[in-house]
């Protein structure tokens, strides 16, 4: 009769800052390393499923709402959205074709969407580009790296500098006052309740107050958002309803929970930080089986790891992680 040599139970995931005959001997049970596997929330070890190809296309920035009800992607400068049956239909064409695209929606269910160069909007399945307004001082709504809706207003970043809208009117600015630059290039700009969690490249911190002229900034860590990687999630979502809307996002230290008034938890501050330095990547929430999980990806940096300028980002090498 073959016996097991022992048995895993109760696990807390990847463990890559202690030593690793610290994890050995923990009460806690670690991994130094998990490959197509997930952990439930009873710290049972799960093989990951397996995938089933669906749609073979040289695609990028794909994108879906939390009502799951409208997806989008970019395919050679083309906005498609894919129905349940997997099936692409143009939305918008022209678009640049490589640059990577970043939507958001606000709560009457228009989505925006921008990719550095080309910015607009879609409206019950109907795509189209902002117009420039006949208004004195008013300007269409530049494009940007990062894309958010807050507080009856939309925000474009583009480099350190973020445009917002005129309230209520999110396809244009006033050109002389609509802006708020901070010190770094922003990586993250996510609103909560209260206020903005941002990133300016090597920290974090919360812009409190309702509206740009009352923003008070806070610094809260000395890490930066990798670009992309920050996403909202309701907190009943991980269990948490009183939490109202969360930030998640991942940066060198870890992976980051910000909540209102700026308080911020870093989730894996004791076992887990990228193995790899970054600046950019990105993140989803997934419900499987049950349980959700934050995912995030990023991309390594190459040469002399030097990202002022952030003229050429580095090719996307496929190394992540996922923690739960």
């Amino acid at each position: 009769m073959v016996q097991p040599l022992f048995e895993l139970s109760d696990l807390y995931g990847i463990n890559n800052l202690a030593d690793q005959v610290k994890v050995a001997e923990s009460r806690r049970v670690y991994l130094l390393k998990a490959t197509n596997v997930d952990i439930d929330d009873e710290g049972m070890v799960k093989r990951r499923l397996g995938q089933d190809l669906k749609l073979s296309a040289s695609v990028h920035s794909m994108w879906a709402n939390k009502a799951e009800d409208t997806c989008l992607y970019m395919q050679s400068g083309v906005l498609k959205s894919l129905s349940t049956a997997y099936a692409g239909t143009t939305l918008l064409s022209g678009l640049s074709s490589d640059a990577r695209m970043v939507y958001c929606e606000d709560p009457a269910g228009t989505i925006y969407f921008t990719n550095n160069i080309d910015i607009g909007k879609v409206v019950s399945g109907t795509a189209s580009l902002f117009s420039s307004p006949s208004q004195t001082f008013k300007v269409k709504m530049k494009p940007g790296q990062l894309i958010e809706w807050y507080n009856n207003r939309l925000y474009t970043i583009q480099g350190r500098i973020a445009w917002h809208s005129d309230p209520g009117a999110p396809t244009y600015m006033d050109k002389r006052k609509n802006f708020t630059q901070m010190g770094d290039r922003i990586t993250m700009w996510k609103g909560v309740s209260d206020g903005i969690w941002v990133s300016a490249t090597r920290e974090t911190g919360f812009l409190l107050g309702k509206d740009p002229s009352e923003f008070a900034y806070m610094k809260v860590t000395d890490s930066g958002a990798y670009e992309g990687t920050a996403i909202k999630l309701d907190g009943e979502d991980i269990g948490e309803s009183q939490l109202g809307t969360v930030v998640l996002w991942t940066s060198a230290e870890g992976v980051f929970m910000g909540l209102t008034q700026g308080q911020v938890k870093n989730l894996t501050w004791d076992v887990y930080q990228p193995a790899y330095e970054s600046v950019r990547g990105t993140g989803i929430y997934r419900s499987d089986r049950g349980f959700g999980q934050y995912v995030a990806c990023y991309e390594l940096l190459t040469g002399n790891g030097a990202i002022d300028g952030w003229g050429e980002f580095p090719k996307m090498t496929g190394t992540g992680y996922m923690a739960a």
